[in-house]
């Protein structure tokens, strides 16, 4: 979305024109912006970025690109160990548009005025209570029906071993890379690379279909694309990469259209085949006591 429309090669045009080797906004992708916003996680010119590192600063820029520059309608989200995927925090932060300050303030002085609940009567503390979660349900409904004003891309950086991939991981990797929200796999060997948009199946075996970005070739100045410069950025030769050769850093990449499409996806994830082994990774209905991290919102490395 918000590839530009009209015909397919004008669309191409204008996507590629955001990934132009400049260190202008209007090239938000250029390899000067990934190195510029990459600094705010220390990350020096010419370091090896791991997937974790990569998808944050990917999650900025899109933000950016979105927010200042028009950008397509798309919220990227990046999980963690520390912070798997939560459906209530999605759920909130895609509808926070529609959040209606007066409710919010509403309740605080609600919460102000309260005595403490020692002192009260048991009957009058259940009914405030009741009170308190009908307007949580009513809260619930009507962001419910509140249509996303984008869409969402989940990043899902991974460390699935400590010197290789372990073998019980692979068939959880096939079967995330055949979810319909897949976008695909950022992986391979440190120092190159591969996107793997999907597998193949031939002569009994299962193959990853990588895509290889590391052709040298002259760097894109402008964006008066000639038709030398727009084959150049094809791969008309994948390779193919048995899934147990991974290096064990990798992520995963979903894009979810809409609510509907993110709850299908959260229910696509608890069916993956774990066969033994700790899931790779898994979304929570909530988190206990979590804090509230507004980082996700916010255009962490400023405009470019």
């Amino acid at each position: 979305p918000g590839g530009g429309g009209g015909r397919p090669e004008t669309r191409r045009r204008r996507v590629l024109s955001w990934f132009v080797d400049s260190p202008s906004p209007d090239a938000v992708y250029s390899i000067h912006n990934f190195v510029k916003c990459g600094q705010q996680y220390d990350m020096l010119p010419g370091e090896w970025y791991g997937p974790s590192v990569a998808a944050h600063v990917l999650r900025d820029l899109c933000e950016l690109h979105r927010r200042e520059l028009g950008g397509p309608a798309v919220t990227v989200t990046v999980t963690s160990i520390e912070k798997p995927l939560c459906v209530e925090e999605i759920l909130d932060k895609m509808t926070r548009h529609a959040y209606d300050p007066a409710e919010a303030d509403e309740n605080a002085a609600v919460a102000e005025t309260d005595d403490d609940p020692l002192e009260r009567a048991d009957a009058a503390f259940d009914a405030r209570e009741r009170i308190r979660a009908a307007q949580r349900a009513a809260r619930d409904a009507r962001l419910a029906a509140t249509p996303w004003p984008a869409a969402l891309v989940v990043i899902v950086p991974l460390r699935l071993g400590l010197n290789a991939l372990e073998p019980g991981y692979v068939p959880q990797i096939l079967q995330a890379l055949r979810l319909s929200q897949a976008l695909g796999l950022v992986g391979g060997k440190p120092g190159r690379a591969l996107f793997f948009p999907g597998v193949s199946r031939s002569d009994g075996e299962t193959r990853l279909v990588g895509l290889d970005p590391h052709a040298v070739q002259p760097a894109l100045l402008s964006d008066a694309f000639t038709t030398a410069h727009l084959a150049s950025v094809r791969c008309d030769e994948p390779a193919r990469v048995r899934p147990d050769r991974l290096d064990p850093s990798l992520a995963l990449g979903f894009y979810c259209r809409d609510r509907a499409d993110f709850l299908s996806f959260c229910a696509a994830v608890a069916t993956l085949p774990a066969k033994g082994a700790t899931p790779a990774f898994s979304v929570v209905q909530s988190l206990e006591n979590r804090f509230v991290d507004d980082s996700e919102s916010d255009d962490g490395c400023g405009p470019v």
